[in-house]
């Protein structure tokens, strides 16, 4: 018999996971060194010129838009709008343009005929994206200036037309609302468009009182062109991680409202060091971070057990039940074997209510134990590197990472050192083996 309990180490770096933390732009998706989420605006009559194009017109153009996303490892945050301003900040716009099928009236969009269009639309949609890898969450959209949702007030009708149709649309998807109080019911999450904004945020209060954040995914932008930002959240992303009285309340903001990726604010100076220090405390309290207590591990009589206790110590769930794997590992680091958890990440959740005034959770980080007992015998005798990951069910290859040193290339948290049918004197791995998981840009879905 085989066996051993060990600790992984820990890891204070900040480093890429998908579907969280910073969210890099559409002009550059590999914006910043942590992003791999991208939001995505498409216009609506590129995906649909007129209401007899069917999905392969929406496949053809995602395809298009997204090329580069899986070899980059990062997914869509996406949206459809159909009115666009000529200025970022709405009030001193002059022009609005306008991206309506051919063959619909823009003054109809909130009749009878217009809900249909879109139920139409959106059904179209689901079929192209919502099995789609690439694409990681979907904004609602349509109504809006850019689709935000924000400068025409839906109509109740219209947010049950809404919900409706993408509630159908996207059973594997999850979806957002602009404003919490729209489409209540419809378990949305929200895309606060001026995250941490000073004019915003009684936003802010009502996602925390009316978003159920364990279910629904919270996401946003930092706004930096319109009201009062030069109080907050500052002039610039750099001028919100230099200055404590922007830097605190907004992290304040992101455990209150558990959220789970942000944009705008990832465009940093990544060569100033007290702006990084800043962004990396961001970067790793965004979403979820999953971090390893001990790991137990024997074999004997052509079985493998193994179980583990881990907690989340991020602002947010990981909204997708990615299996969870344990590895063996033959001397050149690359798997031979692994078999799946019956465990369901989505409920590693992290700690309770967040109290502003302490800048603290009132509660403790619930602690998850996982266990596996596992038929090896078909796999040749001898000593293998026991070790965990979760894998992206796109390829089912390891891809969400531990928040652990003990790492090796290629998405691997190493645990230690396991015998079949041999005995193993030190489990311990020599620390010299371990890579550097925040360099390790391998990583593919």
């Amino acid at each position: 018999m085989s066996e051993f309990k060990i600790k992984p180490l820990g890891t204070n770096k900040a480093f890429r996971n998908p579907l969280k933390g910073f969210r890099g732009r559409p002009d550059d998706y590999k914006c910043g060194k942590y992003s791999t989420l991208s939001n995505f605006s498409f216009k609506w009559n590129e995906l649909e010129t007129c209401a007899d194009d069917g999905v392969e017109r929406i496949v053809r153009m995602t395809d298009e838009k997204l090329a580069g996303f899986r070899e980059n490892n990062v997914k869509a945050v996406a949206r459809v709008g159909v009115s666009w301003p000529n200025h970022g900040d709405h009030t001193k716009a002059y022009k609005i343009y306008h991206y309506f099928p051919d063959d619909m009236i823009q003054s109809t969009a909130d009749s009878p005929e217009f809900f249909a269009r879109i139920q139409s639309f959106v059904a179209k949609l689901g079929k192209a994206w919502n099995s789609d890898p690439r694409i990681a969450y979907i904004q609602t959209g349509i109504y809006g200036l850019w689709g935000e949702q924000h400068e025409d007030t839906m109509s109740r009708p219209a947010q049950k037309n809404l919900g409706d149709a993408f509630t159908k649309a996207f059973p594997d998807k999850k979806c957002t609302i602009r404003k919490p109080r729209d489409c209540m019911g419809y378990d949305f999450g929200v895309y606060w468009d001026s995250f941490g904004h000073l004019d915003e945020y009684f936003y802010g209060e009502q996602m925390h009182d009316l978003i159920n954040w364990k279910k629904a995914v919270i996401g946003g932008e930092v706004a930096y062109n319109w009201g009062n930002y030069l109080v907050q959240p500052g002039d610039s992303p750099d001028h919100t991680f230099l200055n404590e009285e922007h830097f605190v309340p907004m992290m304040d903001w992101l455990h209150y409202t558990r959220c789970n990726y942000v944009g705008w604010i990832s465009q940093y100076d990544a060569e100033n060091p007290a702006v990084v220090a800043k962004a990396d405390e961001m970067q790793k309290i965004l979403g979820y971070r999953f971090v390893l207590g001990e790991v137990s591990a024997s074999a004997a009589d052509g079985r493998l057990d193994v179980g583990f206790s881990v907690k989340n110590i991020g602002s947010s769930p990981m909204y997708y039940n990615w299996p969870v794997c344990v590895h063996l590992l033959d001397d050149k680091n690359e798997s031979v074997w692994h078999g799946a958890f019956k465990t369901d990440i989505r409920e590693w959740l992290p700690a309770g209510d967040w109290d502003r005034e302490k800048h603290a959770y009132r509660d403790e980080i619930p602690v998850n134990q996982v266990a596996g007992s596992f038929d090896v015998r078909d796999l040749p005798k001898g000593k293998y590197t026991l070790a965990l990951a979760i894998h992206d069910p796109a390829n089912d290859r390891p891809n969400l990472r531990f928040a652990s040193d003990s790492y090796f290339t290629g998405g691997y948290t190493a645990v230690g050192v396991i015998g079949l049918g041999v005995d193993v004197d030190d489990a311990h791995i020599d620390p010299q083996k371990f890579a550097d998981l925040k360099t390790d840009f391998s990583l593919r879905y």
